[in-house]
């Protein structure tokens, strides 16, 4: 298994528990899920709500590829929190 990530969106536990791996965000959790053969079956995140998500290409197959989407979820979620505030605050959306 290729080695994890070092980031600042997802703080990743190394420890892999029942086939699963768990990073924690400012917004909630995440968990990477892996088939018998060390390959990723699902990744979760845990925003509020459960949203399932699919390695649909062979790049997210592995562990730096699920690690990599993940992390683009958390950014894009953290871009829409930070847009919603601003617009916010301008009074622009009540």
């Amino acid at each position: 298994m290729k080695k994890a990530l070092n980031n600042n969106l997802v703080k990743w536990n190394k420890k892999i528990v029942d086939r699963h791996m768990e990073g924690s965000t400012r917004y909630g959790k995440v968990y990477i899920r892996f088939n018998r053969e060390k390959k990723v079956d699902s990744m979760y995140t845990l925003f509020g709500s459960t949203k399932k998500y699919m390695p649909d290409e062979e790049w997210m197959e592995d562990l730096v590829g699920a690690q990599l989407k993940l992390e683009n979820l958390v950014y894009l979620e953290r871009s829409a929190i930070e847009l919603a505030e601003l617009l916010r605050s301008k009074d622009i959306i009540k």
